[in-house]
């Protein structure tokens, strides 16, 4: 018997990771998988894009990852007024069931 290698944590976070970084269609053994994140780069950034990304993320972590309870979502640009170089997400979230908290932030450009 082998023992495992990530805590819950850890394990919670490399999920998240990969499935907010994984695009819908990019796995052919699980087309529907994914996060989908990076079709909002190409988009005009405005308040309201932000919001869609917060109820999208919502959305998507009640579904996928019923384990995981979301406490905040922070959606912040890095760039100029008329050039947003980079989109930066940061999910702020509970592990329910284990009392474990944790911040994942990923950076989009």
């Amino acid at each position: 018997v082998s023992q495992s290698r990530y805590t819950t944590k850890d394990a919670t976070k490399n999920n998240l990771i990969n499935y907010f970084l994984t695009n819908i269609g990019d796995r052919y053994d699980n087309p529907t998988f994914g996060g989908n994140l990076r079709e909002y780069v190409f988009e005009q950034i405005q308040q309201n894009t932000f919001d869609s990304i917060e109820d999208d993320i919502q959305q998507k972590i009640a579904t996928c990852f019923p384990t995981v309870a979301v406490s905040s979502i922070n959606i912040s640009k890095i760039g100029d007024q008329t050039d947003y170089n980079t989109i930066v997400v940061e999910i702020n979230y509970n592990i329910v069931g284990t009392g474990q908290t944790d911040t994942l932030q990923i950076a989009f450009t």
